[in-house]
């Protein structure tokens, strides 16, 4: 079987781009782009190539079709064995955003910017949303009777808002401190785009989780009117919304544990109505009985 140019070609873009990933993957998957590179360079110097890596047709279809045979097949024993030491697992596509490949520098800027501008804007909303978050609007006394002597609770969209700006804050923070060890490390790898620009909302959304879970099973404050907030301790539900914003591994982990022990319960409440009875497995005293049409 004859082997064409532009079979070749195919064989050869694709151990290029085998190569150059593999330098960009040396932690996760611990290869050696040298030894990776010296592999290829072999089968690689057998085939005529022009400066921009292009297949010589005229010299490839003057060889002789056992030769062009024998050192196809050796460049896709080398284009495999290269595939299985780079572990790639992703598209080959240099235009997708998961392909194996470091962030560019604007993207690096943007975010480093986006970490900056958010948690300044962040920061100075917590300022302007605090006094309200911590204490309710000041109560009038009526004519006659003396002033109050505590201040009222806040308003519960007021500490809802909050948490939600607390929440953001902590996104921020874990997209700061993510964003600053990969990219001094140089392992800030392209497909972790979505991953940065979705911290700043997954931050809030778990806080606001976390805060209702909270009312409900932990503090459990009276429900009627403002006084639903009186009894809360807002310093503490505002760090809590901070960490849930950081650590947001360990808490979508925490809500799945409470989901699955809510939902074990409800199951197992539920087990007597899922459960049929098996005509397969009956005494012997069920046996005579339906034997006996009773």
């Amino acid at each position: 079987m004859a082997i064409d140019a532009d079979k070749l070609q195919t064989l050869v873009t694709r151990l290029n781009d085998l190569t150059e990933r593999a330098g960009t993957n040396k932690s996760e998957a611990e290869t050696n782009a040298t030894e990776i590179q010296s592999l290829a360079n072999g089968p690689l110097k057998e085939i005529d190539l022009d400066g921009s890596g292009k297949v010589d047709a005229a010299k490839w279809n003057a060889l002789p079709p056992e030769v062009r045979r024998n050192r196809y097949e050796r460049l896709l024993r080398v284009v495999e064995a290269v595939a299985v030491l780079e572990d790639s697992d992703g598209p080959a596509d240099r235009n997708s955003i998961m392909f194996r490949g470091y962030l560019g520098n604007r993207w690096v800027v943007f975010l480093t910017l986006l970490a900056l501008a958010g948690t300044i804007l962040t920061l100075f909303f917590i300022h302007q949303n605090f006094q309200q978050a911590m204490q309710g609007p000041p109560v009038l006394a009526a004519p006659g009777t003396p002033p109050a002597t505590q201040n009222p609770a806040p308003l519960e969209e007021n500490v809802l808002l909050m948490v939600m700006l607390m929440g953001i804050l902590g996104g921020f923070l874990h997209l700061t401190s993510s964003l600053a060890i990969y990219v001094g490390n140089r392992h800030l790898l392209r497909s972790w785009v979505i991953y940065y620009l979705l911290m700043p909302v997954e931050g809030p959304a778990l806080a606001v989780a976390l805060y209702l879970l909270l009312r409900v099973g932990v503090l459990s404050p009276p429900s009627t009117g403002q006084a639903s907030t009186a009894n809360l301790n807002f310093v503490g539900i505002y760090g809590f919304s901070v960490l849930a914003g950081i650590f947001s591994k360990q808490a979508l982990e925490m809500l799945a544990d409470v989901f699955n022990i809510v939902f074990s319960k409800v199951k197992a409440k539920d087990a007597v109505g899922s459960a049929q009875p098996d005509n397969t497995a009956q005494t012997p005293a069920s046996a005579k009985q339906a034997a006996a049409g009773d």
